[in-house]
């Protein structure tokens, strides 16, 4: 997938959002005034295109919305009150692997700015630019129920702060005790492949299934699930970082997020280390 937009973020601290800046409450009001436009793929064919189509009309109901290609999306930015969904690549300047990634990122346009830049409002890891779409398309419903719960959450509270956000809004202290985690084994640790012994770190319920459940369930989620996402370097990539969080289906919260290093210590997978701070009470 290639850059289509100037987007200013900040991607930077030990986690996602160890550092963010929340957006200002006027480009809040701006956003839920204005009408999202979801940018789809050159490709006709494009497995994105297909989700993101299907997802949004069941998801996405804070704002009016619009699905909208390249060429019609360069007619319409500059109009006041217009905002953009759309997978973007980013890297990272101090990272010496050179790998991109793909980020879904939710970002609002002004039409007073000459350089056309986009502020972001939230993004997300998706996929390494180099993976196949199908590694992450089971993700796509969850996130948008996650961006969705964030912007209202800082519509109704505008006054909120970084830290605020951070304690109210990831529920990274939240216990999954009366949760199901739902999973795939080819995610996690060899050591913890099977059941048996991934019970025997984590003590609250969870199901091993394949990705096509995983994805059926982030489309009609069922009540107190939990899903694993990881996005990490796939078959022939170049070893950088790997990111694991656990989504809610049905609620938009983020339980636990974080990323690690791949090396020869730490493979691209959920680490025990990982399991046992989901198995905290």
């Amino acid at each position: 997938m290639r850059i289509i937009l100037t987007i200013i973020i900040v991607i930077c601290g030990k986690g996602l959002f160890a550092q963010f800046e929340v957006p200002a409450p006027g480009d809040v009001q701006k956003f839920f005034a204005g009408k999202t436009m979801i940018l789809l793929e050159d490709n006709p064919m494009s497995e994105y295109n297909a989700m993101i189509k299907e997802a949004v009309p069941k998801i996405w109901k804070i704002t009016p919305y619009g699905f909208c290609t390249r060429k019609d999306f360069d007619e319409i930015k500059n109009k006041s009150g217009v905002s953009v969904l759309s997978v973007e690549e980013f890297f990272f300047e101090k990272d010496k692997t050179g790998v991109r990634y793909n980020f879904l990122c939710l970002s609002l346009g002004d039409k007073t700015n000459k350089n056309e830049t986009y502020f972001d409002l939230f993004h997300f890891p998706l996929s390494y630019v180099s993976d196949e779409e199908e590694e992450y398309m089971h993700s796509i419903p969850a996130l948008l129920r996650i961006m969705q719960e964030f912007m209202l959450y800082i519509k109704e509270n505008p006054k909120a702060t970084a830290a605020d956000v951070r304690k109210n809004f990831f529920s990274g202290n939240t216990t999954l005790k009366d949760k199901t985690l739902y999973l795939s084994a080819d995610d996690v640790e060899t050591s913890m492949k099977t059941e048996s012994r991934f019970k025997q770190i984590y003590p609250y319920p969870f199901r091993f299934v394949s990705y096509e459940e995983l994805q059926e369930l982030m489309l009609n989620p069922k009540p107190q699930a939990v899903v694993l996402f990881k996005v990490g370097m796939g078959k022939g990539g170049k070893k950088a970082r790997c990111y694991k969080s656990v989504l809610g289906t049905d609620n938009g919260k983020i339980y636990y997020f974080d990323y690690h290093l791949i090396n020869d210590n730490k493979p691209d997978a959920l680490l025990e280390e990982d399991v046992k701070k989901l198995a905290k009470p």
